[in-house]
């Protein structure tokens, strides 16, 4: 897949993570259950785990800092989990087994991760009042049931995205032996 159309599709899961906060915005009075989408997130995870340790700090860093910046406006958090993230999902991969298995522990892993490392920090500074059980109950249930039904949308997603590629690659390979064969055959 092209970088392009990698980051494009990012920036179109990263507005939709917003569009579902914005419909259903998360009741941090915790009150009511709530769901706080990663899409963005997850996307990166998947798109980006084959990749050599280097592009996946990279992208994670750049996929953060615009996530950060235009989305969440919590500077420094994204960019450090998302990087960290791409990075130990690449490195369980590539050391464990490249099967989807695997794979999909690893995504929903970080996920939580993301939400329970701020949850902890927020706890630890006194910002937060609530039980880790109230929490978990009220946000982090129906979270992780929506990134469990989300992921296998995103592999679908992604697999198909992948198929065009392959096949838009094959036919320019194709065409390109074409115009080979014509242009040695005219020379002869």
């Amino acid at each position: 897949m092209k970088l392009r159309t990698l980051f494009v599709f990012l920036l179109i899961m990263a507005l939709l993570d917003t569009l579902i906060v914005y419909i259903w915005p998360p009741d941090f009075t915790f009150q009511a259950i709530s769901c706080v989408p990663h899409l963005c997130f997850m996307a990166l995870l998947l798109l980006v785990y084959k990749r050599n340790w280097i592009d996946r700090v990279l992208m994670g860093i750049l996929c953060g800092l615009i996530y950060d910046y235009f989305f969440l406006s919590t500077f420094p958090l994204s960019t450090i989990l998302f990087p960290a993230a791409c990075f130990g999902l690449g490195w369980l991969i590539e050391k464990v087994s490249d099967d989807v298995r695997w794979l999909s522990l690893g995504t929903m892993g970080c996920v939580i991760l993301l939400d329970i490392l701020p949850f902890i920090v927020s706890k630890l500074f006194g910002q937060v009042t609530v039980s880790f059980s109230r929490w978990f109950v009220h946000v982090e249930l129906l979270t992780i049931v929506f990134h469990c039904a989300a992921l296998l949308a995103l592999y679908y997603i992604i697999d198909v995205m992948d198929r065009i590629s392959t096949r838009h690659s094959n036919q320019k390979n194709a065409m390109e032996k074409k115009n080979y064969r014509r242009i040695r055959s005219f020379g002869k």
